[in-house]
């Protein structure tokens, strides 16, 4: 009985097709969490460089060896899966995943952070090939196109969610305390757990019947040459580019790659056969994601430091800093302050407008200073004809961020 079951196809057996949909949710569950490891931990870098004294090229080893690691073992990882079994994959790496994520969370310097991802990124290397095959090996064909399709925008929207559930845990807004980059590693080991305890339950065993045989040469040349050449690039504004390291970094990293290119075209089995570049919408394709990716992180890694550095802002891009705050609020009341009063012809002053509209004083808390306005409210003034106030009606008016700045008086710039 149990022989004849193994050969019936997983999307043709009446109780995998009646829990496909629980499993696709269970397998995005796992995509969107090792994916949004990549770029989530670029929010809590102003809390690990000031708790953990790290320099700039620790930050960039923090953030980089999860994906080096990820990416460097992928293709090994499918293979494994195929070979062994990839609901045992899928388990296996949902747990070193937690483990390498547990660890972060309790590090003390930027050594144990960085040897934390790296953990973690077996992990999701594991992850991420076995929940693509289970797809394709639960749903049957007629429906394997959506759910792949599913699939790739849940994995790139990962990527972009990873910022904003990281800095909505720093913000200490749940049991964790403010501004602790730990927040991060702590769903991180948490989630894999309770998606593992499902995978146990619910998802069917699946390998691959051919058997494969896999590529380690392929494997062990691709993450060595990746690894040295981003050792080269990390590495390069701290030693000097024209440091022994840094230099055989990248004569290491190329001459590695370029073996790699070699070995696959005439590997039996290779890892990933070269003469799937050689159709254009493939490697068309191929090009454009990994330029997308290398710029989408490059610029996650850039902007939330200018975030938090430069303008002030918590993880949740609310303005954080109380002197950052208070510096702008003197500058705008100082800005209101030098504005020259305008005389009418009777003689009486009256207050600056703006497009034909009345600036309102700034209110101000018992010390004097000016209190920190999100809007800028103006008042209609009564249109002057000589000594004559016309009969206009006064009303309120709330302007948005987007006209501040825009209105002139007196020939100057308005900025309030």
């Amino acid at each position: 009985m149990a022989d004849t079951l193994s050969e019936i196809p997983l999307h043709e057996r009446p109780e995998i097709h009646a829990r496909r949909w629980f499993l696709l949710g269970v397998m995005y569950l796992s995509l969107v969490m090792v994916v949004m490891a990549v770029s989530g931990l670029n929010v809590a870098i102003p809390s690990l460089q000031r708790d953990l004294d790290a320099s700039a090229t620790d930050l960039q080893w923090i953030v980089d060896s999860y994906a080096i690691v990820f990416a460097g073992l992928l293709l090994s990882a499918g293979a494994i899966g195929d070979r062994f079994g990839r609901k045992r994959a899928l388990m296996a790496g949902l747990a070193v995943f937690a483990v390498g994520s547990f660890i972060g969370a309790l590090a003390d310097s930027s050594t144990q952070v960085i040897a934390s991802r790296a953990i973690a990124g077996i992990g999701a290397a594991f992850v991420m090939p076995a929940t693509l095959s289970l797809l394709t090996a639960v749903f049957p064909p007629h429906e394997r196109g959506k759910a792949i399709a599913v699939w790739a925008g849940f994995a790139g929207a990962g990527g972009a969610l990873g910022p904003l559930l990281v800095g909505f845990l720093l913000t200490g807004w749940w049991i964790f305390p403010s501004f602790w980059w730990g927040a991060a590693f702590v769903v991180n080991a948490v989630t894999p757990l309770i998606v593992l305890t499902v995978v146990a339950i619910y998802a069917p065993r699946s390998k691959d019947d051919e058997a494969t045989p896999l590529d380690p040469v392929g494997a062990v040349l691709s993450l060595i040459g990746i690894a040295a050449l981003l050792f080269g690039i990390i590495e390069g504004p701290e030693r000097g580019w024209g440091d022994a390291y840094v230099v055989g970094g990248f004569v290491l990293g190329i001459g590695l790659l370029a073996g790699f290119v070699l070995w696959e075209r005439h590997a039996e089995h290779p890892m990933l056969p070269m003469q799937y570049f050689r159709a254009r919408p493939f490697s068309t394709g191929t090009g454009i994601i990994t330029f997308g990716f290398l710029v989408m992180f490059g610029f996650f890694f850039l902007i939330t430091q200018y975030f938090q550095f430069v303008k002030g802002y918590t993880p949740l891009r609310r303005r954080g800093d109380p002197a950052v705050r208070l510096h702008d609020d003197h500058h705008v009341a100082a800005q209101r302050a030098a504005r020259p009063a305008i005389r009418t012809q009777s003689g009486r002053r009256r207050r600056p407008h703006v497009d034909g509209h009345r600036l309102r004083p700034a209110r101000t808390d018992p010390s004097g200073h000016a209190l920190p306005r999100d809007r800028v409210r103006f008042r209609a003034a009564r249109r002057w004809d000589g000594d004559h106030v016309g009969a206009g009606d006064r009303r309120d008016h709330v302007v948005g961020a987007a006209q501040q700045g825009r209105g002139r008086l007196g020939g100057q710039r308005h900025d309030p």
